[in-house]
């Protein structure tokens, strides 16, 4: 059972463990995480593997699949198989990949050393949607994009139902720990909150072109402002502070608590930078991680492994960046799919029928493909 306790281990040897005001935060990302990694870990230590459905009454994460390669659906996502586990020995049977050295100190070694390599087929997963550069889960089986001006629930088994109206343009969409969904509305420079009952009301407004938005656990909002050049974290009183100046056209926003590290894009240049931040709002400074020569760099999510993945809006492609335990690049950016319609944002699955190891893409078009990568995503808030 000593696999089981890498994941604490990895914890307690965080490289910025000091940050006693980022405690809260990282237990609860932690205690998630562990929880969503327990078949693996038992899997790979030898023990009896614990089946996806007991899992999920832990963490409301669904979905066992193991390979890239999905035939496309006819507007619903592919039902996951309960009892296919993931192990160390199928990650090298179904890839191809052999077992290599770990990260140091970035995640359980079963399951990040043996990551597949991809490129992966995106599977189409539904055309629902118009007009929705993102999109949301609300970790109970939900997942949340734009239609006209109506935000749309679809469930796992395919179904439809109009949460919201009257919601302008809008960008980026993020779940709230108190289960409000934030949303960007770009033109209107505001981000708006959407109550559980679909009311609408206003978190923050006097921003220049808000676009990526990023909730962590504690319910503070990181937003981009694209047309002003900077990042604002937006409290849970709704009170925002600068974090980021100076950028160039700004656009996707991920937080790693793990390490106290903000991610963002520079979406005309093709960048990824990196800024040093924790929970009592003190920032560091920003330095490049990765670049994509051509690309326009939008969406940003996290792996449970501490990795980062991108989407490159003009190119309708996604790439991952391996990053060491001190945010730093290990390599170049790999291609991981291309998409057949134009996608801007990802977030993984979350939620009852949906496949937590796997990347649910959309953009403008409405529609929402997948690709199975192999690894959860990072803790994220779920609606209560």
């Amino acid at each position: 059972m000593t696999a089981i306790w890498l994941v604490f281990g990895w914890a307690a040897s965080s490289p910025d463990a000091g940050f006693a005001a980022a405690g809260r935060q990282k237990m609860s990302f932690f205690a998630t995480l562990s929880a969503s990694l327990l078949p693996w870990l038992l899997a790979a230590c030898g023990a009896d593997p614990v089946p996806a459905t007991a899992a999920a009454d832990t963490v409301a994460d669904a979905g066992a699949e193991t390979t890239g390669d999905a035939s496309p659906v006819d507007g619903s996502p592919d039902a996951p198989d309960a009892t296919q586990e993931i192990t160390e020995d199928t990650f090298a049977a179904d890839t191809g990949v052999a077992d290599v050295a770990p990260v140091k100190d970035v995640g359980p070694p079963a399951v990040c050393a043996a990551l597949p390599d991809g490129p992966f087929q995106p599977a189409l997963v539904s055309a629902a949607f118009s007009g929705s550069e993102d999109l949301a889960f609300d970790g109970k089986g939900g997942l949340y994009a734009k239609k006209g001006s109506t935000i749309q629930r679809l469930a796992a088994d395919g179904s439809v139902s109009t949460w919201a109206e009257g919601i302008g343009a809008a960008y980026g969409l993020r779940f709230l720990p108190d289960g409000h969904l934030a949303v960007a509305l770009y033109q209107a420079s505001t981000v708006a909150l959407v109550a559980p009952d679909g009311a609408v009301s206003e978190l923050a407004k006097g921003l220049s072109s808000p676009n990526g938005i990023y909730a962590d656990l504690d319910g503070n909002v990181f937003v981009t402002e694209f047309g002003k050049g900077q990042v604002v974290r937006i409290a849970p009183d709704k009170q925002k502070t600068v974090v980021v100046t100076g950028a160039k056209a700004p656009n996707g926003v991920v937080l790693d608590p793990a390490r106290s590290l903000l991610f963002y894009t520079h979406y005309s240049e093709g960048k990824i930078l990196k800024i040093q931040v924790d929970t009592a709002g003190n920032v560091g400074e920003g330095a490049t991680v990765g670049q994509i020569p051509g690309a326009a760099l939008d969406g940003l999510a996290l792996d449970a492994c501490g990795h980062l993945y991108a989407v490159d809006q003009k190119g309708s492609k996604v790439y991952r960046l391996r990053l060491d335990a001190t945010g730093t690049a290990i390599g170049e950016p790999a291609l991981l799919a291309t998409f057949p319609k134009n996608v801007a944002n990802i977030q993984f699955g979350s939620g009852e029928g949906w496949q937590a190891d796997a990347l649910y893409a959309a953009g403008m078009p409405g529609s929402v493909f997948k690709i199975a990568v192999g690894v959860p995503g990072a803790a994220v808030p779920v609606a209560p």
